[in-house]
């Protein structure tokens, strides 16, 4: 991303990639935690990412593991509500 900056990477379904770690040890909480210390170890070693934009998109915020939400990782949250009548209309029309 950075040798073609200006960039984006943009993660969906956060929750599922990166969920809340489990204390149990076993099977996929084994590989769950794996991708989550991964994770935070590339967002941490990205700290100077200058013009590399990290976004992440989830509809289950507290199903994250809360590391992932410390300053310099994800610590920003916007909400996107539903869109009343008007704006699905607009929608329809693009």
């Amino acid at each position: 991303a950075r040798r073609v900056a200006p960039s984006i990477i943009f993660l969906d379904e956060l929750d599922a990639l990166v969920p809340r770690r489990s204390v149990a040890a076993g099977g996929a909480d084994q590989i769950y935690a794996s991708v989550v210390a991964t994770l935070l170890a590339l967002m941490d070693g990205v700290a100077d990412r200058g013009q590399v934009v990290v976004i992440g998109a989830t509809n289950r915020p507290d199903h994250l593991d809360p590391a992932l939400r410390r300053p310099g990782r994800f610590d920003r949250e916007v909400a996107v509500g539903l869109p009343d009548r008007a704006d699905r209309a607009a929608v329809l029309r693009v």
